[in-house]
């Protein structure tokens, strides 16, 4: 799942069964998000991973994104 604000993509969420990684899925649902940005007008696309989830890193890193010196803040408004 992905979205543009006019100035910076995101994705937010690439999920793929277990069963079926490591075979290209996942790389082509980010390429498909990415077409989808470019085709908008997006120029920069974000996303955010918590350092603990090496996998995710790795993967991105793969299809070449790179960790960027940023501050992620957040704030919850509801208990879940």
């Amino acid at each position: 799942m992905g979205s543009f604000d006019g100035h910076r993509g995101w994705v937010y969420r690439v999920a793929v069964h277990p069963d079926h990684r490591r075979i290209g899925i996942g790389g082509e649902l980010v390429g498909a998000v990415e077409r989808s940005l470019i085709h908008a007008g997006c120029h920069k696309l974000n996303l955010q991973i918590r350092p603990s989830d090496r996998g995710a890193i790795k993967f991105y890193e793969r299809l070449g994104y790179a960790i960027e010196d940023r501050v992620s803040m957040g704030k919850r408004l509801r208990d879940e």
